[in-house]
């Protein structure tokens, strides 16, 4: 938690300075680079994030840093003075660093308006729900026959079912052998889909169809099933 607050605090820092001083046109960031400070031998190394024309750093590779993070090294953002919002101290002199941070970046509404309008705020709300229905709605399989089932799903409206959604080696294909369970999320808006089970080998036998929704629990067997949800 202390790590994080740090790099939230520095890049309040800098947020703050790009408000009040804003660059000139045509000016761009410049090159940074990993530098590495131990004031003696026996000392824990400290690791920043540090501009590449600075004199007297030391600067290391990636892989350097990881090798010492793992034996103690520490990862320390520059945290400059004088910044009103780096704040300390608890109680009354405690701010609110969400709100702080907000007041900086502007609201999810103002970002949108600013970049695409709103029809670019509808799409990223409409992006947003998908991904959400998709992640936390899946569809669960449990197979319950005493021999390997292979399951694909396609459109509702799909007539011939011959391509699954996402492709023949999508994320809509599974092989589920004898009571195992597997989760499939189907891409796209839909609510409900076909499932085929088949019987899976060199050539495979289709043993029969279903309809099944998103965020349905699907009891898989040899000639049939049962779908709660």
């Amino acid at each position: 938690a202390a790590r994080s607050d740090a790099w939230a605090a520095a890049l309040r820092y800098h947020a703050e300075l790009c408000e009040r001083n804003p660059p000139p046109l045509g000016w761009g960031f410049p090159g940074f680079t990993i530098a590495r400070k131990a004031d003696s031998q026996f000392d824990e190394p400290t690791f920043s994030v540090v501009r590449a024309s600075d004199k007297g750093v030391h600067k290391v590779k990636g892989t350097e840093v990881l090798a010492a993070l793992k034996t103690g090294g520490r990862v320390r953002p520059l945290r400059p003075e004088g910044s009103a919002l780096l704040g300390s101290g608890s109680g009354g002199a405690e701010f609110d660093r969400t709100a702080q941070f907000r007041a900086l970046t502007g609201t999810f509404e103002n970002l949108a308006g600013s970049t695409g309008g709103a029809s670019l705020a509808q799409k990223c709300m409409e992006k947003s729900e998908r991904l959400f229905n998709q992640k936390t709605k899946p569809v669960a399989f449990l197979n319950q026959a005493s021999v390997p089932l292979k399951i694909c799903l396609f459109s509702e409206d799909d007539k011939f079912c011959a391509v699954p959604l996402g492709g023949m080696g999508g994320s809509c294909v599974v092989i589920l052998d004898p009571n195992l369970r597997a989760q499939l999320r189907p891409p796209g808006r839909a609510e409900r889909f076909q499932l085929k089970v088949l019987q899976p080998g060199l050539i495979e036998k289709k043993l029969y169809m279903a309809y099944v929704r998103r965020g349905s629990a699907v009891q898989l067997r040899s000639h049939d099933c049962t779908c709660e949800g």
